[in-house]
C-alpha cells in the first residue's frame, strides 16, 4: 500500500482529536489526474493497491484506530464502541486542500475535485447513523444539484437539489430517500442521516428536517465493484438517483471534516415534530408516510437506467449544439463518447435516443449511432437498412429495416418486452422479431471488450454486429434506457 493506506489508518483515525485544536496550515496538492474524473480515480486506486487493501480487510473498522479518550476539540465527533467507520479528514488522497476543521484538519474541495474516504462500507446494519460535517464554498449554490457524500449505486448518499437536502438509502433495484428543507449556515454544519427500524430521518446541526416509515436496514452493493461501497466526496455519477428525480451527474463545493457511521440511532425522533420541522414523503402526499420505494418496475413513474441529455455539468470532448431540448452533442467522423455501462440483467425495457444525420451521414454506407461494444445493445446503420442489436454470448440477435431519416431530428428506439424485439424510427414500427430473451449483460474480461457493457456514442467496433469498425456524423441527444415499455 503506498499512498492510502497509511493516511487511511493513522492520519485519518487519529491525528484530529488530539490534546492540540491547532490544525496544520492550509496547502494546495498537485493533482495528478484528471479532475473530477472517477475513472481516472479508481485508476490511481487501484495503482495505490487500494483494491487489494478493501479485499484483504474489507474495512477500516475503529479497533484499527485507538478512540481519543481526552479530545479538547468542542463538538467534535467522537469514536466509541457503536462506531463502526470514522475518518478524520486529516490528510488527502490526490485532490483538494488541507484548511481548519471542526477538529483539526478538513478537506476542501473546488468544484470537480474529488476524494475517496477511508471508509467502505461493505456491512450490513439493522440500523445506524451517517454523521459529518460540512462548509459550503461560495460557489455551492451556483449549481442547482450538488453532491454532498455518499456510495456510487446511493446505499447511502446526502446531496442537495434546488432548495432541498435529501438522504438516499437505496436497497437493490429500489429507491429509498428522504428529503427536508435546505437551511446550512455559512460555517460548519453538522449532517446526519439516520435509520431506526421504523423511520428514516435526515438532521442538520441536530434539527430533524424530514423523516418516513422505513423498516429496512443497511445493505451494501452486491454487483462485485470493488468500489461499490466506497464512501466518496466531490463527485457523484448519474447511477441510482432516478427516485428523488437526479438524472445527472454532480459535484461539491465546500470542506468536510469527521465521518463517524454508527450501528446505532444516535438521534431521538420524539413522537411529535418539532415546531420547525416537517414529514417530508418520499412518494405519497399523506401526511403519514407509509414505507415505500420507487422501483425501476414501477409502472406509475419512469425510471431511466441510463441517461444523457448533454446538459449536465461536466466537460464534454465534443461540440455542443442545439438540441431538441437543451444541449446534443455533434459527433463527426472518429468523434466517441463512453456512457455508463448496464452491467445487470434487463427482462424486458427501451433503449431510445434522438439522431440528426449530418450531409456526410446520408454518404456512409455504415455508420455507427449508439450502443455496446458486443452489440448487447445497440443501433447502427448498415447499407440502407437500419439494425437494432440485443445478442447473447455467441448469439446474434437482432431486427433490421429500411427507413428514409429526417433532415431534423429523428427519434430511435429499440424495444424488448419478453415476447419480441423491434425497431422503431419517428414513432414507426421499422421491424419486429419474436424472442423471449432480455437484456443479458457481457461477461468478457475487459482484455477481450475494453468497453464492457459502457454504452458508447458515436463508435462501434467490428465485433459482434455487421463485421466493420464504423463511426457516426451527426448530433445526438437524450439517450436513455429505462425499463419501461415505452411503444
Amino acid at each position: 500500500m503506498k499512498k492510502f493506506l497509511i493516511p487511511s489508518v493513522l492520519a485519518f483515525g487519529l491525528m484530529a482529536c488530539s490534546e492540540s485544536t491547532e490544525s496544520v496550515v492550509a496547502h494546495d496538492v498537485v493533482v495528478p489526474y484528471k479532475v473530477g474524473d472517477n475513472v481516472s480515480l479508481w485508476q490511481h486506486l487501484n495503482e495505490d493497491g487500494v483494491a487489494e487493501y478493501f479485499e484483504e480487510e474489507g474495512i477500516m473498522p475503529s479497533e484499527l484506530a485507538t478512540p481519543n479518550k481526552e479530545v479538547k476539540c468542542e463538538n467534535a465527533l467522537r469514536m466509541d464502541g457503536n462506531t463502526v467507520y470514522f475518518d478524520e479528514m486529516e490528510g488527502i488522497y490526490q485532490e483538494g486542500t488541507l484548511v481548519d476543521g471542526v477538529c483539526g484538519n478538513a478537506v476542501s474541495l473546488k468544484s470537480g475535485e474529488v476524494a475517496p474516504l477511508s471508509i467502505n462500507m461493505i456491512l450490513p446494519m439493522e440500523k445506524g447513523t451517517v454523521e459529518f460535517w460540512f462548509k459550503p464554498n461560495s460557489d455551492f449554490y451556483d449549481k442547482d444539484a450538488r453532491t454532498l457524500l455518499g456510495n456510487d449505486e446511493a446505499r447511502v448518499h446526502f446531496f442537495v437539489q434546488d432548495n432541498k437536502i435529501i438522504f438516499q438509502k437505496n436497497h437493490a433495484d429500489k429507491h429509498f430517500y428522504v428529503t427536508g428543507d435546505l437551511n446550512l449556515n455559512d460555517g460548519w454544519n453538522k449532517i446526519a442521516g439516520q435509520w431506526d427500524g421504523t423511520y428514516m430521518s435526515i438532521w442538520v446541526n441536530d434539527q430533524m428536517v424530514g423523516k418516513v416509515a422505513h423498516t429496512l436496514g443497511y445493505e451494501p452493493s452486491s454487483r462485485g465493484y470493488t468500489y461499490g461501497n466506497l464512501i466518496v466526496i466531490g463527485y457523484k455519477s448519474r447511477c441510482c438517483m432516478e427516485g428523488p428525480g437526479q438524472y445527472s451527474s454532480m459535484t461539491t463545493s465546500g470542506a468536510y471534516d469527521q465521518v463517524r457511521i454508527s450501528n446505532i440511532a444516535r438521534y431521538e425522533i420524539s413522537s411529535d415534530l418539532p415546531a420547525d420541522s416537517t414529514e417530508i414523503e418520499s412518494s405519497s402526499s399523506e401526511a403519514e408516510i407509509v414505507e415505500d420505494s420507487v422501483n425501476v418496475n414501477s409502472s406509475d413513474s419512469r425510471s431511466y437506467l441510463l441517461y444523457e441529455d448533454f446538459d449536465k455539468d461536466s466537460v464534454y470532448k465534443v461540440q455542443l449544439t442545439q438540441g431538441v431540448s437543451g444541449n446534443a452533442g455533434s459527433f463527426g467522423n472518429g468523434d466517441m463518447m463512453v456512457l455508463d455501462a448496464l452491467d445487470e440483467s434487463i427482462p424486458q425495457g427501451t433503449f431510445q435516443f434522438y439522431f440528426k444525420p449530418s450531409e456526410k451521414f446520408k454518404e456512409m454506407r455504415n455508420a455507427a449511432l449508439v450502443g455496446s461494444d458486443e452489440g448487447r445493445l445497440t443501433i447502427q446503420k448498415s447499407g440502407n437498412q437500419y439494425y437494432f442489436f440485443k445478442n447473447l454470448p455467441d448469439n446474434k440477435i437482432y431486427v433490421n429495416g429500411s427507413a428514409e431519416l429526417k433532415d431534423g431530428w429523428n427519434k430511435f428506439a429499440g424495444q424488448w418486452d419478453g415476447k419480441s424485439i423491434s425497431l422503431y424510427i419517428n414513432d414507426s414500427l421499422i421491424a419486429t422479431k419474436e424472442t423471449d430473451t432480455a437484456y443479458e449483460p457481457s461477461t468478457r474480461n475487459l482484455s477481450s471488450a475494453p468497453y464492457g457493457n459502457a454504452i458508447l456514442v458515436g463508435y462501434k467496433d467490428y465485433c459482434c454486429t455487421t463485421g466493420d469498425d464504423v463511426y457516426a456524423s451527426g448530433e445526438f441527444d437524450e439517450i436513455i434506457v429505462t425499463e419501461d415499455l415505452l411503444y
